[in-house]
């Protein structure tokens, strides 16, 4: 959710023609959580045009009487997407990842390729990952899943 994250969503929109971009959290549970005690979901849509300080402004904003319920500083799983559904991004602040999906190349060529911090799903990004789980390894389980569900087929594109 940092300031220096919004580049990569602001491209993915400029690729789609899109103007704008729904951030929504997912934990605390919408629902359970966030609606239950505020009447309202914890949702953003926010224009592409922003720029990466307002962005990070507009998630500091929380509900009136408790700015700690902000987007930025109360959300554990967080999902970006564009109105095209042509990607999305999931992210968990445990974990400190994100999970980008797209089925255009060409914007896996891109982000491998900028200074961003986007990396192909591999032993080295497991081993970070691992660092976030008691004993410092990622359980086989949640290791199969990533690959099971996230790793990129290289030769498929």
């Amino acid at each position: 959710m940092c300031e220096e994250f919004w580049p990569t969503v602001q491209y993915l929109t400029k690729i789609f023609s899109e103007k704008e971009v729904t951030v929504a959290v997912l934990d605390p549970h919408p629902t359970n959580y966030f609606y239950k005690e505020f009447g309202y979901f914890n949702y953003l849509k926010l224009p592409a045009s922003l720029s990466s300080e307002e962005y990070r402004n507009v998630l500091e904003i929380g509900p009136e009487d408790y700015p700690a319920d902000a987007l930025y500083y109360h959300s554990q799983k967080i999902v970006w997407f564009s109105s095209s559904k042509k990607w999305a991004i999931w992210g968990e602040r445990s974990l400190d990842i994100c999970v980008i999906g797209f089925n255009e190349s060409v914007l896996l060529d891109h982000l491998m390729k900028s200074p961003s911090k986007w990396s192909y799903l591999n032993e080295d990004i497991e081993d970070l990952i691992g660092l976030n789980f008691r004993n410092m390894t990622l359980p086989q389980d949640f290791k199969d899943s990533l690959s099971k569900n996230y790793a990129h087929d290289r030769d498929s594109g």
